[in-house]
């Protein structure tokens, strides 16, 4: 038996991991759990770093290949472990270079031109922070290591970027502080060395069909394996549902494969999965390139179960292993998945939550369903980390049905059978 260690494991993602035919032959081993990596406002990668290493060393077995599916701070503390014990994953480096945004934005401009848009750095903390800059409403900015939106905000007009400056000024040292000290292990470009105070990045907003390209590297080959649309909520810019395959025509996969084929070899980045965020702008048939993550995305997991039969885990897991992955393909039957982002749009404090009554009855009608709370009475939404800028993320529910139209009906079903209260025992506001 093989020994993989998991950065940032949990019970969904154990499961998931049990059911490929890879466990047959591994024993995935929690290197750092869930709550070590997320559910807290700070970061602290050396105690992290530390912690693993101290965890390895009194592990007698062998030591065979490292694992993770989350952001920031795992997906930098990974290449660190590849490299110290000597197995496969991709260079500290490489994966620097799509998680520094600033950084990433320069290196796809010289080789996709094309679908990037309009970008530049500022310092937060200066007076007039955007003064110059070829920026006009609508645009975005956010920090140059941010995940999950955290600290990202829609730019309409000089109220809201006021009150984004606002926010951004109070928050972003708690992810600039920890991401700049592992800044320090890389050369930094000249556009960026000696500018350490360029912690912000401002950038046109794109428009279209959202969507997220998963793909991997092997010994320099880029293959793409599946697209999932990204749905916003009609009601702010987060999230309502991710949802298999993507509705967008096959054209438009391929020329996203494309962008990605060019792009990852530029950005030296091999033997590793990565995940890339596009808009489709279907009236200028356009493809803008959102940003590149150097993970596949766990949230996307279940959907691939759904319809592949495997999670997408197994090609990370075949990676970490030395192996060329092999996804088989969607069954014939076909059908959709997705995950669904419950929310509240206003800060409360959490009095009741799904019972499991209510979650037996969910399991009862629909078998292959999967809810995940991420609340608990006595919590206060404000208090939760890493949330986005417009919502708070109360519940994940994943769900598959033969067509998005059976999709949306189980779902409003399923959410009216749901009951999340505040403190003042209102129901809090579900998006339907």
């Amino acid at each position: 038996m093989k020994n993989v260690f998991v950065v940032g494991l949990d019970a969904f993602n154990r499961d998931l991991l049990e059911a490929l035919p890879e466990a047959r032959e591994v024993r995935f081993h929690a290197l750092l759990d869930f709550d070590e990596v997320r559910g807290r406002n700070d970061y602290p990668v050396e105690v992290l770093l530390a912690r693993c290493q101290e965890r390895l060393s009194c592990f007698e077995g062998s030591v065979d290949g490292f694992l993770g599916f989350l952001d920031f701070p795992v997906t930098l503390i990974l290449p660190l472990l590849c490299r110290r014990y000597g197995l496969p994953g991709p260079s500290f480096d490489a994966v620097m270079r799509c998680e520094h945004k600033l950084w990433s934005r320069l290196l796809q401009k010289q080789v996709v031109p094309e679908n990037v848009p309009y970008f530049a750095g500022f310092d937060p903390y200066r007076r007039r922070p955007l003064e110059g800059l070829e920026l006009q409403p609508p645009f975005w900015i956010k920090p140059v290591k941010s995940f999950r939106s955290y600290l990202a905000f829609r730019i309409d007009g000089r109220a809201s970027l006021a009150a984004a400056l606002y926010d951004m000024r109070r928050n972003v040292k708690r992810l600039a502080e920890p991401f700049e000290r592992l800044v320090d292990r890389v050369q930094l470009p000249p556009e960026l060395a000696g500018r350490r105070n360029i912690i912000g990045i401002a950038e046109q907003a794109l428009a279209g069909h959202q969507c997220t390209v998963e793909g991997y590297v092997y010994q320099g080959e880029v293959t793409v394996y599946g697209v999932v649309d990204s749905i916003q909520s009609d009601h702010a810019s987060s999230f309502q549902r991710y949802e298999y395959p993507s509705g967008l025509p096959r054209s438009v996969h391929i020329r996203m494969a494309e962008v990605c084929q060019r792009l990852m070899p530029h950005l030296a980045y091999d033997h590793g999965t990565f995940n890339a965020e596009f808009f489709y702008d279907p009236l200028e048939d356009r493809l803008g390139l959102l940003e590149i993550n150097p993970r596949h995305s766990q949230s996307h997991a279940y959907l691939f179960k759904q319809l592949h039969g495997v999670a997408n885990h197994q090609v990370a897991v075949q990676l970490a292993l030395g192996r060329k992955p092999c996804l088989p393909e969607i069954a014939p039957d076909g059908g959709v998945a997705a995950k669904f982002m419950l929310r509240s749009w206003h800060d409360a404090f959490i009095t009741r939550v799904p019972g499991l009554g209510e979650r037996a009855a969910l399991i009862e009608r629909w078998p292959n369903a999967h809810l995940e709370v991420l609340v608990q009475p006595g919590q206060r939404l404000s208090n939760l980390a890493a949330q986005d800028s417009y919502s708070f993320e109360l519940a994940d529910l994943y769900l598959s049905a033969q067509n998005s139209e059976a999709l949306e009906r189980a779902y409003r079903e399923i959410v009216a059978g749901l009951t999340f209260r505040c403190a003042q025992e209102t129901d809090l506001e579900m998006p339907m």
